[in-house]
Formats: C-alpha cells, sequence, structure tokens
C-alpha cells in the first residue's frame, strides 16, 4: 500500500511540475506545446539517466526488457523503484 501512494505521490509531483515548466517555456518563448513538452521530457530523461548511472545499466535493463517482452511492466518499474530506493 505504501508503495502504492509513493508511486502515485511522486507521478503526480512529476506530472504537475512538467505541466508548469511546459506552460512558462511555452509563454516565455515562440516555442509549440509540442516542443516544450520534448524539451522538459528529455530533459527528465537525462537527469534520470545520469542520477542512476551508478545503479543501473541502461543497455542491460532495455536489452533486457525487449528479450523478456512478455513480462510485466510492473516489474521494471519495480525494479527502478527499488533502485532509487536504495540509493
Amino acid at each position: 500500500m505504501a508503495r502504492t501512494v509513493a508511486f502515485f505521490l511522486g507521478a503526480f509531483i512529476c506530472g504537475t511540475l512538467s505541466t508548469f515548466v511546459i506552460a512558462w517555456i511555452q509563454s516565455q518563448s515562440r516555442i509549440k506545446v509540442d516542443v516544450a513538452m520534448a524539451l522538459v521530457f528529455s530533459a527528465l530523461g537525462i537527469m534520470l539517466v545520469t542520477l542512476l548511472k551508478s545503479k543501473l545499466d541502461l543497455h542491460e535493463f532495455l536489452s533486457n526488457r525487449i528479450q523478456n517482452s512478455g513480462v510485466r511492466i510492473h516489474s521494471d518499474t519495480a525494479y527502478l523503484y527499488l533502485q532509487l530506493k536504495s540509493r
């Protein structure tokens, strides 16, 4: 139960923050909303990979996910959560 709340809270905070940043970028420049979204989500992805670099081998994670495409995505999400929690 606590993990579910943590996932929900983290997703809510990240989504809300992303929305505000996207709206701010769009209001401060002539950039369209889709470009602002691409910038924000790319930056978030780069930050996540950088933070997890010592804890997670991204190539191994992605290749295992492709090989085991029948495995439910929840196991991948749980793995990432446990990696972040152990940090």
